[in-house]
């Protein structure tokens, strides 16, 4: 038979790889593959079994099953690919690693880092149809983990297991707790986060345990390290009402202004400051609430980020302005061009809506779920207002109108990823509503595409402000 994975796991595996359960669900997905959309990619269903060999185990987080949105399972439990949106689950766990153990939220929701130190991904089923959440249970997956389960048992190194929701904990009887550690705790979801998992110290009783056990603790930084050399860009401070707001200066020539999504800083762009640095002067403005940006207010509005802005450029002397946002961002460069054009040059708008169900289902879904976990919080939680007008901008202060788009004279390109979080027709919507508007779907992008690749912004940016 051809391997199935290449290293001791196909040996500790050979016998389940041959057992009739695994023929038929081999058969199944066969069947499934050919027909309908499944997740992750067949390339990527043995990925955690591939990065983390059997013998150099030393922690299991179990998932249930994989992601079924379009670009996000990539055969890591809780991992999405970079660039896609982080899941509520995941949001939860960057917030737990932070309070455990200080570590700033990486910006992306790609775990291969813990994977390859020694971090056992795995979902107790390993595939799923786009859409359908569940739709692979039972048909023999929960055999096969569990045999997984066992022979990580049966290992003379011990290995802490991590188990998250009542699904995983249920595992807890193929695992001798007189040798290994287990660590549980209420599933890390929005609907279960607050009732323990938050405060159960995950990150650090693992890293306890591995340290008793003679091995070297896991780094669970997943923060990309910083290129050698200095930012062209350097920070500056003003006050606008009661906020003080952070915005960064760089380049030469004319203005433009780059515009951070929902709950992001202007530090989302860093990979794009020296490019256009080089033929701009550039200003990226955490606005308010966001960032190192302050609130002073008590409801976040687009009408008030906006007044941010007209004083920021008021500030710095600049009439006319061209402007690049990104999400929330991009929308953002919408109300600007509509509602002050004349101080609008130009529009870049990526992954931009201009109607609250201009949202995916499943990113909407997830949006309205992480604000009912906002919700919950205790009102003795100084984040907790913050946090709520930050998040509310999504679900109601996005405040345009068809009329809206149609009153906007600023050359204007609309970008979204072929698997945006933004509905394609919503993008259409746009295109044909903004008079001369030009539009580009990048293909394979996610709705952070230009984070992936760089160069595909670079490029398009090119062309649209040469042909100004």
């Amino acid at each position: 038979m051809k391997a199935i994975i290449h290293n001791e796991w196909q040996e500790k595996l050979e016998k389940e790889f041959q057992a009739p359960y695994y023929q038929q669900l081999r058969a199944f997905l066969k069947e499934e593959y050919l027909n309908e959309t499944v997740y992750p990619g067949m390339q990527h269903i043995w990925e955690a079994f591939e990065l983390t060999p059997y013998n150099k185990v030393k922690v299991v987080i179990l998932g249930q099953d994989p992601y079924h949105g379009p670009n996000q399972a990539h055969g890591l439990s809780f991992s999405v690919q970079r660039g896609i949106k982080l899941p509520p689950s995941l949001v939860n766990i960057y917030k737990e690693l932070q309070d455990d153990l200080g570590i700033e939220p990486a910006r992306h929701g790609n775990l291969t880092a813990w994977a390859k130190q020694g971090v056992f991904l795995l979902n107790t089923v390993l595939t799923v149809r786009d859409g359908e959440a569940n739709s692979h249970r039972g048909k023999g997956w929960e055999l096969l983990t569990d045999a997984v389960i066992r022979a990580l048992n049966e290992r003379q190194e011990p290995v802490v297991f991590i188990l998250w929701g009542n699904a995983s904990i249920a595992k807890k009887v193929f695992i001798d707790t007189t040798k290994h550690v287990v660590i549980t705790s209420p599933h890390p979801s929005p609907l279960s986060s607050y009732r323990g998992f938050f405060g159960s110290k995950p990150f650090s009783k693992t890293n306890e345990a591995l340290k008793s056990f003679g091995v070297e603790a896991i780094d669970w930084l997943l923060k990309k390290k910083k290129k050698k050399g200095m930012s062209p860009m350097r920070g500056k401070t003003m006050k606008n009402g009661k906020a003080k707001l952070f915005y960064q200066v760089g380049g030469s020539g004319d203005a433009l202004l780059l515009l951070h999504g929902n709950g992001e800083s202007s530090d989302i762009f860093a990979q794009q400051f020296p490019f256009f640095t080089k033929y701009f002067t550039v200003y990226a403005l955490d606005t308010r609430g966001h960032g190192r940006s302050e609130l002073g207010v008590k409801r976040l509005t687009f009408k008030q980020i906006a007044q941010d802005i007209l004083a920021l450029l008021d500030k710095e002397g600049i009439q006319r302005i061209h402007v690049l946002g990104f999400s929330d961002g991009g929308n953002l460069g919408l109300y600007l061009a509509a509602h002050h054009p004349e101080r609008i040059a130009s529009l870049i708008a990526m992954g931009a809506n201009y109607e609250a169900d201009g949202l995916t289902d499943d990113c909407y879904e997830e949006t309205l779920g992480r604000y009912e976990e906002l919700l919950a919080l205790p009102d003795s939680d100084p984040e907790k207002t913050q946090l709520l007008c930050v998040h509310k901008l999504m679900l109601e202060e996005l405040d345009l109108s068809a009329a809206d788009l149609s009153r906007i004279q600023a050359p204007t390109l609309l970008l979204a990823g072929e698997y945006d979080l933004i509905r394609d027709d919503q993008t259409e919507a746009m295109h044909r509503l903004i008079p001369g508007s030009q539009k580009y779907i990048v293909p394979g992008g996610s709705h952070s595409f230009f984070v992936d690749d760089p160069k595909v912004l670079e490029q398009l940016a090119k062309k649209f402000y040469s042909n100004l």
